[in-house]
């Protein structure tokens, strides 16, 4: 079923799709970003390219025939670990390179199983830090939550009273997340970087900690919204909608989508089931006031939670 739509089916499955993070051990070229590509797609070309390989000799080197190589390279599908390691060989990249590249592909992608893989939420910090992986070898990320605001716009004082609800999280666990959520927020400052965050009035009227806090929080997304590189877009109450989405998701680049449950986080990286997504948020967005029209309505709340005795 589609997602978020009453005539849809839930997505789920993972084969041959997204990348990640680039290859931070290997010295070897990388090119820009042409076309959104992901660094291990990019990378992959580039290490082709510089071992003076064309498409054909690279895909008889390891098995493969040239359509996939080209596929890889595009960014339409990732190839498996093994896969990787083998063109790695290939091309002669070295061992920290290649170690790095592999661990790009195991990130994203499903490389024993069909279905997607939901990753139960055991270590708040490390799923911070591996999504995190994954935010940095994308050029663009959308995002959209039904209940909280986006992780990467998220205020410290915002961030810990989320990961300290229901007890779960001891205090140095809390700020271990909490340092790994901030480190994430640093890509927002990079270039060639764009973001889109879609939220309803839900998330922002769900008053996490005290009236004082979300007053902040609805301050700050205000001021993010005139960053070049980030647009925000917030569904109105008043605004009839004919889209349900039951879950938070983040789509990268458009390649690979990770889904937010209470029982854990599916990684999603068939490309049927990224485009689904992608769907779904073009349909969400359709809904959203964007810049102004958003700014007005994120002071408006702002200042009737100082309103708030």
């Amino acid at each position: 079923m589609r997602p978020g739509r009453r005539r849809s089916r839930s997505p789920t499955g993972g084969t041959d799709t997204p990348s990640t993070t680039g290859p931070r051990g290997w010295k070897g070229p990388v090119p820009n970003q042409p076309d959104g590509r992901d660094d291990l797609s990019r990378a992959l070309r580039a290490l082709r390219k510089a071992a003076g390989l064309s498409g054909v000799e690279a895909g008889k080197r390891i098995g493969k025939t040239q359509a996939s190589i080209s596929r890889f390279e595009n960014g339409r599908f990732v190839p498996t670990p093994d896969t990787v390691d083998a063109l790695c060989r290939a091309y002669g990249v070295p061992a920290t390179g290649r170690r790095r590249l592999v661990q790009i592909a195991r990130d994203v992608r499903e490389d024993t199983q069909p279905a997607a893989r939901a990753v139960i939420q055991r270590g708040a910090a490390r799923m911070q830090e591996r999504i995190g992986r994954i935010e940095r070898a994308s050029a663009t990320v959308r995002h959209f939550h039904p209940a909280v605001v986006s992780g990467l716009l998220q205020l410290p004082d915002y961030m810990r009273a989320i990961f300290a609800a229901g007890d779960d999280l001891s205090a140095v666990e809390v700020k271990a997340a909490v340092d790994a959520r901030m480190a994430r927020q640093t890509l927002l400052d990079e270039p060639g970087r764009s973001f889109t965050f879609v939220l309803s009035e839900g998330p922002l009227r769900w008053q996490v900690g005290s009236p004082q806090l979300m007053a902040a929080q609805l301050d700050h997304l205000a001021a993010m919204a005139d960053r070049p590189n980030i647009r925000i877009g917030v569904i109105p109450w008043t605004t009839a909608v004919d889209v349900v989405p039951v879950a938070g998701f983040d789509i990268f680049d458009e390649r690979a989508c990770i889904v937010g449950t209470d029982a854990g986080t599916t990684f999603l990286t068939d490309p049927r089931d990224v485009a689904q997504y992608l769907r779904l948020f073009g349909d969400l967005s359709a809904f959203a006031s964007f810049d102004a029209d958003a700014q007005a309505v994120l002071c408006r709340i702002a200042a009737e939670y100082r309103g708030l005795r």
